[in-house]
């Protein structure tokens, strides 16, 4: 057996990006939750309580959509980078 074949090896390493990707999610949730708790809703005209719930619920749809595609998008980006510059991991796991 190989020693890069042993998991043992690697897992510091692979349990430290676990790590970094649990804090990036976490940092994308608190972002948003910010960005979502200052948000404002303001009508010209007074609004029914069913319409006003309606809108609610359409806010927070959007709202719970686009989180988890903020976390994607720079998880994607991370990926690319790496990918395009061809990183080597420190126990050359990536390569053959």
């Amino acid at each position: 057996m190989k020693i890069y074949e042993d998991f043992r090896v690697q897992a510091t390493g692979q349990f430290q990006l676990l790590q970094s990707f649990c804090e990036l999610a976490e940092q994308t949730v608190v972002r948003a939750l910010q960005d979502f708790a200052t948000s404002e809703f303001i009508t010209a005209n007074v609004i029914s309580a069913t319409i006003f719930d309606a809108q609610m619920r359409s806010t927070i749809n959007t709202f719970q959509l686009e989180t988890p595609s903020a976390f994607i998008s720079t998880l994607e980006l991370i990926r690319r980078t790496t990918h395009g510059n061809a990183f080597m991991t420190v126990y050359a796991s990536n390569w053959e």
